[in-house]
Formats: C-alpha cells, structure tokens, sequence
C-alpha cells in the first residue's frame, strides 16, 4: 500500500489563514500604497529623515563645519567655471563615474556642470552623517541623498550633456526623433511609429530641398536632379504620416 505524504507546511499561507479582518484591511492598505512609495515604508523614510535632521538641529559645531565645506567645494566650483583652476576629482579615464569619462566633459562650460555636480556629492557623502544617528538610518541618508542627486545629474539632461548635444548634431536629430517616437509609443501603447522615425528624418530634409527647388523645365535641370523623386517619396511620407496618427487618434487607450 502507498503511503500518503502530505505537502510540506507554507508558514506564509498558514500566516495569511489566521490573520484578522482588520490585519487584512491594513495589509491591502500597504499593498496599495506600495506602487507610490516605491515599496519603501514612508514611516521609515520619515524617521531617518528626521533623526538626521534633529542630530543636526542640535549640532552647532557639526552646521559650521559643514559651511565651511559648502564654502571650500563652491569657491573650488567657481574656479573652474571662471577657468581659474581644475576640479581636484578625477577627470576623464580616472573618473570613478563612467557618466563623466568622455573627453567632451573637460571642455567648458560642461567641466563646471560635471565639478559643480561631483562637489555636491563630496559634501552630502559627508553632509549624510550626524553623530548620533543610528547606523541603520546614515546609511538610508547616504543612499537616499545619492539617489536624488543622481535625478539631477548633469549627464541625464539632453541640454547639459556634451555628448548627447555632438551626437544631435552629428545626426542632425535623428536619434532624438527616434526617442521620441519610442516615448509616444510607450505612453500611448499605440501601433508602434518606428517606421516613421527615418521617414521624419528624410520628410524634413525632402521639404528642405523643395523649398530650393527652381522648378525649372526638364530640359533645363541636370539628368541627376532629384527633384521629382523627392516628391514621390515627401508625398508617400505624408501619406504613412497621415495614416497612423489616424490609427492613434482612433484606437482606444489601454
């Protein structure tokens, strides 16, 4: 006869089974919550903050020590916009952020963006610790401080980063035209538009040309002119244009 062997106990399904209507009501409550804290407990993100705050409140000495280093890291990113002197970080293959390697970041104004952000995270690295904090806290100060300089880091906007501005111009816009379809798409949840990116690309240069175009009779334009091919194809990219905005303004939003 067959011995029966019974599933190995979920301590998490028996947990679940016992709990409570009102545990159940605060469990749903938190899971709901969840998606907009990012699965952090804003209770604790509250007492880290405010056990930094109130150690620093009541710290005299520590609030001038840290003038003084916003005073020094300031003066020193002053300096380097003005050209009076260099950043003393690490710059090109020597910097430990890989966002900040490329040779365009030593040219101004961009070598000022990139001292004035890497000044900023030298003085919240030591900004982030109050003595008195609980450990578990300084860390959670150190990370969280890091993350939201990290938002505003010169590397991540279009305007203030060297390399993304020599590649728009390298590609005259191709590749930004391309972002933004892949946005709308994403967004929208629309037909995907990426046939359209090359098709933006070679529209405006097509339009461009036929605003020059003398329209002079056949017999005076050179065998190679383009002029009617470039219709061709602008007539054919308005056309799949038209198309698919029709597409988009008619599907449903999911």
């Amino acid at each position: 006869m067959l011995k029966r062997v019974d599933p190995p106990a979920n301590p998490v399904l028996e947990e679940l089974a016992r709990e409570s209507p009102t545990q159940r009501l605060d469990r749903l409550l938190h899971t709901s919550a969840a998606p907009l804290t990012g699965g952090l407990s804003p209770v604790a993100l509250a007492l880290a903050w405010a056990d930094w705050a109130w150690h620093l409140a009541v710290s005299p000495g520590r609030q001038m020590d840290l003038a003084a280093t916003a005073t020094q890291l300031a003066t020193d990113t002053c300096h380097t916009a003005v050209g009076l002197g260099e950043s003393a970080a690490p710059a090109g293959d020597a910097d430990d952020d890989p966002r900040f390697r490329h040779p365009a970041w030593a040219a101004w104004p961009f070598n000022a963006l990139r001292s004035g952000f890497r000044n900023s995270e030298a003085f919240w690295r030591d900004a982030a610790y109050m003595p008195g904090m609980t450990a578990h806290h300084n860390e959670m100060t150190r990370f969280f401080a890091k993350q939201w300089l990290g938002l505003w880091a010169p590397a991540n906007w279009p305007l203030t980063n060297p390399v993304v501005l020599q590649d728009a111009v390298e590609a005259g816009g191709a590749h930004q035209v391309r972002g933004a379809m892949n946005w709308l798409r994403d967004v929208t949840g629309q037909p995907d538009p990426d046939v359209l990116a090359e098709g933006f690309v070679v529209g405006a240069a097509s339009a461009q040309h036929l605003r020059r175009d003398p329209l002079l009779p056949a017999e005076l334009l050179p065998s190679d002119w383009p002029g009617d091919d470039l219709r061709v194809a602008y007539a054919s990219y308005v056309d799949a244009f038209g198309r698919a905005v029709s597409a988009w303004s008619t599907t449903p939003l999911p």
